[in-house]
């Protein structure tokens, strides 16, 4: 039986690349198409093709966005993490991934926001500190190298950051006095790096 085992494996991996396959060719062609009913002159239809198209590669991105959250500290326990790409026709569009975290009654929501004009209203309060100290309980904050805010009220903690100018983090932490350290502690577990390469 042992024997097996390996080429078991190897199937059930030519399976899943033969699905990445699969999906990949499934863009590609509604992208030909689109190009085909264009050159044909059919404009409308072409465009329904390609908006197809690029919401499934939104899809694809926001989906890659749940490989960034981090893994649970000792003691806390995570949800699956959801994701949603919504076009720009709709409130300017943007991909967004969040995923929360549980420990007895401590509760934290990681959110990551790309492609939405939200990065530019934020980028504007984060990068001037007199806007964002007109907020009650608001102070500026650095993880790392980037650079953020964080708000406190009612032992509620937020923590906002934009990375690489690109991709909006935020994190809610619901425990109590230890809120502020708490969105402290999972902010500063993110793989920064890995979370720059996925924006590009």
């Amino acid at each position: 039986m042992k024997r097996f085992l390996p080429v078991f494996a190897l199937l059930a991996a030519l399976i899943l690349l033969s699905a990445a396959v699969v999906q990949a060719d499934e863009i590609t062609d509604q992208l030909e198409r689109g190009i085909k009913l264009y050159k044909e002159g059919k404009y409308g239809e072409s465009l329904n093709e390609i908006d197809f198209a690029s919401a499934q590669i939104r899809q694809k991105k926001a989906d890659t966005f749940a490989k960034a959250f981090p893994d649970p500290p000792a003691g806390w326990t995570a949800d699956k993490a959801d994701t949603q790409a919504i076009a720009k026709a709709l409130f300017g569009g943007g991909i967004t991934a969040s995923r929360g975290y549980k420990q007895d009654k401590n509760r934290v929501k990681m959110e990551l926001i790309t492609d939405s004009p939200l990065l530019q209203s934020m980028a504007m309060v984060i990068n001037n500190p007199m806007l964002m100290q007109s907020g009650q309980g608001t102070k500026p904050i650095r993880v790392g190298d980037e650079r953020g805010m964080l708000q406190v009220h009612n032992n509620r903690a937020e923590l906002q950051l934009i990375v690489d100018g690109k991709v909006l983090v935020k994190v809610e932490a619901n425990a109590g006095d230890k809120s502020e350290e708490v969105a402290k502690e999972f902010a500063g577990r993110l793989d920064m790096k890995k979370l720059k390469e996925l924006a590009r």
